[in-house]
């Protein structure tokens, strides 16, 4: 961690705040397949931790962090207000499909935006509803209620006899 991170840690001193962003990735998405998304009211420009920068466009969004217990589910809950057009249709078109939809959570330094404030933490949509103007999203780092006990999945493609059972 660097000096001035530990600073912000200790002191959080004026002028420095912390800038909340969401990385989704899905390919049903146009173009990429990648949304970035960031807390303020003017998009920035960040370095991901592969070293690339990306644009991160500005929205009103409420992020609700998961709570540190021993539940079997971490939930990472998050709102979106005012959902562009193309925002909308592309996540909507994402909770359609069976892949997996995957977001990322990184938070930067309004005064560093080369490095990240702390490790990125990953999750996976599990639900998503649209009310109004808002896009309210729950996702999942390890769902271990719902995880496979037998990891082998008994389909016809693998197994045509079982067509006959």
């Amino acid at each position: 961690m660097s000096e001035l991170m530990e600073t912000v840690c200790a002191s959080a001193p004026a002028g420095i705040v912390k800038i909340a962003t969401l990385e989704l990735a899905h390919p049903a998405f146009e173009n990429d397949g990648h949304i970035y998304l960031c807390v303020g009211f003017q998009n920035i420009t960040a370095r991901l931790e592969t070293g690339e920068w990306v644009e991160f466009i500005a929205c009103g969004m409420d992020v609700a962090l998961p709570s540190k217990n021993a539940t079997g589910r971490q939930d990472l809950g998050f709102a979106i207000d005012n959902v562009m057009g193309r925002a909308y249709r592309n996540i909507r078109a994402a909770l359609e499909r069976i892949e997996p939809m995957e977001l990322i959570h990184r938070t930067y330094l309004s005064t560093n935006l080369s490095e990240l404030y702390e490790p990125p933490n990953r999750a996976t949509i599990t639900e998503g509803e649209m009310s109004g103007g808002t896009l309210n999203i729950n996702a999942s780092y390890f769902d271990l209620i719902n995880y496979l006990f037998c990891r082998d999945t008994y389909d016809l493609t693998r197994f045509p006899g079982l067509a006959y059972l």
